[in-house]
Parts: structure tokens; C-alpha cells; sequence
């Protein structure tokens, strides 16, 4: 089983090099709170005395429940569940003597379906900022599943944006899940605040804060219904009926003391950036074959999947950043200080 054959593979990777990190079970569906194994496994560990380095799971948000018929529905679970099924995982290894052991996510998405209409939404984008940033405290590793639409497990998605997985399409074209991730790498090592919707950093040249990183999402959760596994409001050419309810949301932030600064402002949008909305409005109803595009049509998606640009100066020493946010927005705000060497920053914490 399971157990012996971790066993063997543990003891086996040790007795070649002792510095060798080895862990598992790499567990996905969540049922009623916990993965399965994973206590199993950090339970045997303990009692028979097995390394353990890492415990690494697949905390997709779904349940997969049956039918009548002998199907099953695809379900999404409720929000905030990858956060905390993550901080579960590490509650269990700190009370099971394991708190140096890490907490590895090396298979994470929407839902592990490569035909899942949503993953090309913008939708995306607040999804994958919002669980990073809730996740970071309790996780060594977010790791994305996949990188690109190309897949070898099933067979090529035949139309442009066929809700395969991939962080960017067939052809190249960069998904609002790409952009959230680069936006979260832009992020700088020292963390100024954070709240509902927004997160701020800064980068260090010499010890002083040059440049402040504001990142800010709109998150919209499903709707009931879709949640539940009814997806008759879900097709190709119509996505966002799925969705809750949901207005603009007015964030306002105040950063003491950084100013003035130049500033460039990247926005992410069912109008900016994504290249599958961009593809809807161009009249694509009739969906040509993902290898029909011509390239001249990949051009143009591929530059309407950048963010929106915006470039403003502020001479305030104290800034005010507000803004409206559309449901499935998000916005990176970068501000490269202007002050003169010498005055004083204001202090964050480490990231």
C-alpha cells in the first residue's frame, strides 16, 4: 500500500543522500475538512520513525458529488476554502510535532476539470491574488496546475478559449491567471499593510523603500446554484452569469510619508487584459478552430490580453489611492519615490 511504498522510497532517497527532503502524499478532495492520507501518513511517520520532511497536497475547491443517474456534478465549494483546508494542513503538523516540516500545494486551480469554462475568465486573476495572499502564511509553495492549455492528458481543446487550465492558450496568449501571478511576483519584500482587497509592499534599495507595490482585487464568488452543480448558465460564449451578484467596490488606502512619487498603474478587467472577453467582442460567436486563427488574429488577442497601461505623479508626501473596482478587477499600482536621499521612510515587516 501507500504506506510501505513511501517507506521504501524514504528510507531509499535517505541512504543515498542524507540531505535528501522527502515527503507526500501529494492529497487532493477535501471531505470534511481534511485531505485524505495526509494524517494517515504524519501519524505512521511519527510512530515508525520515517522522515518527513514536507507534507504536499491538491486542495482544488470542488466536490465532485454523485447523481442518480450514476454521474457526478462538478461542485465549487464555498469561498475562502483553500485558505482553509491550507491552514488545516498546518495546524496538523504543528500539533503532531511536525512544525518544521513544509507545506508544499504542488496541484492548485479553480477545479482540476481542462474543460472548465472559467479558467479563461477574468475571474481568474482576483481568484489567484486573493488565495495567494490568504495562503501565504501557512504555505512554502502555490504551485498552479498548468502552465499552458497545451495538455498531453486529454485531447487539444478545439476553440481559441476551451476552459483548459493553462495559465496562457494554444497560441501563446497570456490569461488573466498569467497576469495575477506576475502581479503577485512584482510584489516587493516588505509588506506596508494589507486589508480587504489590497495588499502593499515595498522595494528596498539600501535599506530605503525606492519603490511601493499597491495590488488591488475584486473578488465575486460563485452564485448558489452554480456552486451546487447546476451549470446550464455556463457555455462557451456566456461565462459570468455564474457569478454572485455583486456591485463595484470603493477601496481607499492612505500610505503615510512615501510620496511624491511617479507612478505606473496596470488594470486587469473584463475590459483590459483579458484576451478571451476581448475575443468575445470581437464578434466571435461563431468560434473559429483553435488551429484556424489566423496570425494576424493571434496578434491581435495577444495584445488585447496586456493590462491596461495608466502612467500619474502625485507631489503629496501622503497619499490617498481611491478607486472603483469592477467585479473580477485587479490593479497594480507601482510608485517609484521621488524624495530626496535623506528623508525619512515609513517601516513595514518582512514578507
Amino acid at each position: 500500500d501507500y504506506l510501505k511504498l513511501y517507506d521504501a522510497s524514504a528510507r531509499a532517497l535517505r541512504s543515498v543522500d542524507s540531505e535528501l527532503r522527502v515527503g507526500g502524499p501529494a492529497s487532493s478532495n477535501y471531505k470534511n475538512g481534511e485531505a485524505p492520507w495526509v494524517r494517515e501518513l504524519i501519524d505512521h511517520c511519527r510512530s515508525e520513525n520515517v522522515p518527513l520532511d514536507f507534507v504536499s497536497v491538491h486542495p482544488y475547491p470542488n466536490t465532485f458529488p454523485l447523481t442518480h443517474g450514476g454521474g457526478f456534478k462538478e461542485c465549487y465549494r464555498e469561498e475562502g476554502s483553500t485558505a482553509a483546508d491550507l491552514a488545516w494542513a498546518r495546524r496538523l503538523l504543528d500539533d503532531s510535532g511536525y512544525a518544521e516540516a513544509e507545506l508544499h500545494v504542488t496541484e492548485w486551480n479553480v477545479s482540476p476539470n481542462p474543460r472548465d469554462l472559467i479558467h479563461d475568465t477574468a475571474f481568474m486573476a482576483p481568484f489567484v491574488i486573493k488565495n495567494a495572499l490568504e495562503s501565504d502564511a501557512v504555505t512554502d509553495s502555490l504551485g498552479f496546475w498548468v502552465f499552458t492549455d497545451i495538455f498531453e492528458e486529454t485531447a487539444a481543446g478545439r476553440e481559441p478559449f476551451h476552459g483548459g487550465f493553462g495559465l496562457i492558450t494554444h497560441h501563446g496568449i497570456a490569461k488573466p491567471a498569467y497576469h495575477a501571478f506576475r502581479f503577485l511576483s512584482s510584489l516587493g519584500e516588505v509588506e506596508l499593510g494589507r486589508g480587504p482587497g489590497w495588499i502593499a509592499t515595498a522595494t528596498l534599495t539600501d535599506g530605503v523603500p525606492r519603490q511601493v507595490q499597491l495590488l488591488l482585487y475584486h473578488y465575486v464568488h460563485f452564485n448558489k446554484t452554480f456552486a451546487g452543480g447546476e451549470r446550464s448558465d455556463l457555455s462557451l460564449h456566456s461565462r459570468y452569469a455564474v457569478f454572485a451578484e455583486s456591485s463595484p467596490a470603493d477601496l481607499r488606502i492612505t500610505l503615510a510619508g512615501i510620496g511624491p512619487v511617479r507612478s505606473t498603474e496596470e488594470i486587469v478587467s473584463r475590459t483590459h487584459g483579458s484576451a478571451y472577453d476581448a475575443w468575445e467582442s470581437f464578434g466571435r460567436s461563431a468560434g473559429p478552430l483553435a488551429n484556424d486563427l489566423l496570425p494576424s488574429e493571434v496578434r491581435a488577442l495577444a495584445v488585447a490580453s496586456v493590462p491596461h497601461p495608466e502612467i500619474w505623479f502625485s507631489s503629496e508626501t501622503d497619499l490617498t489611492i481611491l478607486r472603483t473596482m469592477q467585479p473580477h478587477e485587479v490593479r497594480l499600482i507601482t510608485m517609484h519615490s521621488t524624495r530626496v536621499a535623506g528623508e525619512q521612510y515609513p517601516k513595514g515587516r518582512n514578507l
